[in-house]
C-alpha cells in the first residue's frame, strides 16, 4: 500500500507531501490554458465569511429570502456561505452564494439513530471548518434544534424498516447455510 501511495505522489507532484500547490502548478481543465481547477479571488478570500442557516422547513419565497440576505452581506463586505437542510437545486443553480447540504432524516432513511446523529454533527463541523465563518445569520433553527427535530421525527416506517433489512437477514441465512459445508470441505 506504502509503494501505491508514493508511486502516486512521484506521479502528480502538485500530491507530494508538504508541497503546497499554487494554481499555476495545476493541471489546466479540457487542455486550456485559461481554466485551472482551482479558483483563487484573494478578495473574497479575505473577506469574512457569514454563514446563513436554514436548517428544517422553507419557505415558499426562499429564493428571494436568500437573494436579499445574501445582498445585504455583500455589501456589508463579507462573504456569504448558505447551509440548508433542503436539497433545491434550483436554487443551487441560480444563487451566487455557495450552498452546503445538511441532510434531513428523510435523506438518509437507513442510518441508524446514533449513525445519523454523528453523520450530522460531523459534516457540521467539517462545514464549519471549512468555512472558518465569523458569524451567523440564523433563518429558522439551529443547529442543536434542528437536530433534536431530526431525532425526534422517525426515521423510517416500520414496512420500510422490514424491508430495508430483509435482504440483510437473507444474505445472513444464506451464509449460515453454506457454513456447515465450508466446514465439512476442510
Amino acid at each position: 500500500m506504502r509503494r501505491w501511495f508514493d508511486h502516486i505522489r512521484t506521479t502528480i507532484p502538485w500530491l507530494s507531501h508538504g508541497n503546497a500547490a499554487s494554481p499555476a502548478d495545476l493541471p489546466a481543465a479540457d487542455g486550456q490554458e485559461g481554466i485551472r481547477y482551482v479558483l483563487v479571488d484573494g478578495d473574497k478570500e479575505a473577506r469574512p465569511r457569514i454563514l446563513i442557516s436554514l436548517l428544517g422547513d422553507t419557505p415558499p419565497n426562499i429564493a428571494e429570502i436568500l437573494d436579499a440576505v445574501a445582498a445585504a452581506c455583500r455589501e456589508a463586505q463579507e462573504f456569504p456561505v448558505i447551509v440548508m437542510s433542503e436539497l433545491r437545486p434550483d436554487l443551487i443553480a441560480v444563487t451566487a452564494a455557495p450552498i452546503e447540504f445538511m441532510p434531513s432524516r428523510r435523506h438518509l432513511r437507513l442510518l441508524r439513530d446514533d449513525e445519523y446523529q454523528r453523520y450530522v454533527r460531523r459534516r457540521w463541523a467539517l462545514i464549519m471548518a471549512k468555512w472558518n465563518f465569523a458569524s451567523e445569520i440564523e433563518l429558522s433553527l439551529t443547529f442543536d434544534e434542528f437536530l433534536a427535530t431530526q431525532m425526534a421525527a422517525p426515521a423510517q416506517t416500520t414496512a420500510e424498516a422490514s424491508s430495508s433489512s430483509r435482504p440483510v437477514q437473507e444474505r445472513h441465512e444464506a451464509a449460515r447455510r453454506l457454513e456447515p459445508k465450508t466446514q465439512a470441505a476442510r
